[in-house]
């Protein structure tokens, strides 16, 4: 359902600078790489308030 979201919000804004998914029970960030495909001035990203292990997914990725 959030990448139905980000597509159609890549639609109609395209030049998306910020964006907040705080408070979204969020539990990983492997789809969450299409933001970079989809808005190419995407500056900020809020995350708080999630169940995201970031270290786990930084881990995994070679982000050390």
């Amino acid at each position: 359902m959030m990448i139905t979201v980000l597509d159609i919000m890549a639609e109609y804004i395209p030049n998306l600078e910020a964006l907040n998914l705080e408070g979204n029970k969020l539990q990983n960030i492997e789809r969450l790489d299409t933001l970079t495909k989809k808005f190419l001035k995407l500056k900020i990203l809020h995350m708080g308030d999630n169940k995201v292990s970031l270290t786990k997914h930084l881990l995994q990725h070679n982000y050390q």
